[in-house]
């Protein structure tokens, strides 16, 4: 496993992985949040990699740990579920 430290963030911990639904794999890098109740990923890079998604029944607001709302509003959709690999450890999120 790769640990990165963000550039002029040493308390940010990005890590390789790779993201899998269907036949379809993806290699990418995690930003570990200790602080997260939930795994989250950008609507980019949900499109960009077409992953399965559906709406929610009733959004989500998210806050965020310094008290400001999210740039990009409100969560209305969740991915399917996706099988995450880190370092050989299989996780199934969605």
């Amino acid at each position: 496993m790769t640990l990165y430290y963000i550039t002029n963030s040493p308390n940010k911990i990005l890590i390789d992985g790779s993201l899998s639904f269907s036949t379809h794999t993806t290699e990418l890098e995690l930003l570990i949040d200790s602080g997260a109740d939930d795994c989250f990923m950008s609507t980019e890079y949900v499109s960009k990699n077409k992953l399965p998604t559906y709406a929610l029944s009733k959004p989500i607001f998210l806050h965020l740990a310094d008290g400001n709302e999210p740039t990009s509003g409100l969560i209305t959709h969740k991915t399917y579920p996706l099988q995450l690999k880190l370092n050989g450890h299989l996780e199934t999120i969605e």
